[in-house]
């Protein structure tokens, strides 16, 4: 499978998590995903830039609180998303966040399937057709939904008349 190339963090003060989940990520994508590591907050701040795609965090960071690592990570880099992976998925951590306007983020509670999902969503971030449109030419998600539609009927039109001739 072809990805393109993206910059992925992993923070986690967990050197063993770290490894597993590099390992993991770096099997399953290749070489194409460039992933760098971080067991704090402090370094991964002093690394982010614009062209960081995607963060995978822990939420219970020794030296940060979730919810203003995840602003300043925003702050830093509005257009990376972000995936909170943790043992407990905090609803409320959740809605407070939505309320002050920090969007973006996903939660991924640490189980015994947590790997596969957070494998799913980095998938979906890498290769989801209206998030490359919104996110690299800067268009509007309803404009992305019209255009792939609009070319998913030009090319269904296309194959209709020369299957008639």
């Amino acid at each position: 499978m072809y990805t393109p190339s993206i910059n992925l963090f992993i923070v986690d003060n967990n050197p063993m998590i770290v490894r597993r989940l590099h390992s993991y990520l770096l099997n399953m994508f290749g070489p194409e995903l460039k992933i760098s590591t971080f067991g704090d907050s402090e370094s991964v701040m002093k690394n982010i830039g614009t062209d960081t795609g995607i963060i995978i965090v822990d939420s219970y960071l020794e030296d940060a609180k979730g919810n203003s690592l995840y602003k300043s990570l925003k702050t830093a880099s509005p257009k990376t998303e972000i995936i909170v992976f943790s043992n407990i998925v905090d609803a409320g951590e959740a809605a407070e966040m939505y309320r002050k306007g920090i969007s973006g983020i996903e939660f991924i509670q640490n189980d015994k399937k947590s790997f596969e999902k957070i494998y799913q969503k980095v998938r979906k971030i890498i290769n989801y057709p209206i998030h490359v449109l919104t996110k690299e030419f800067q268009i509007g998600r309803y404009m992305a939904i019209f255009l792939i539609t609009s070319v998913l009927m030009g090319i269904s039109i296309v194959i209709a008349l020369q299957i008639m001739q």
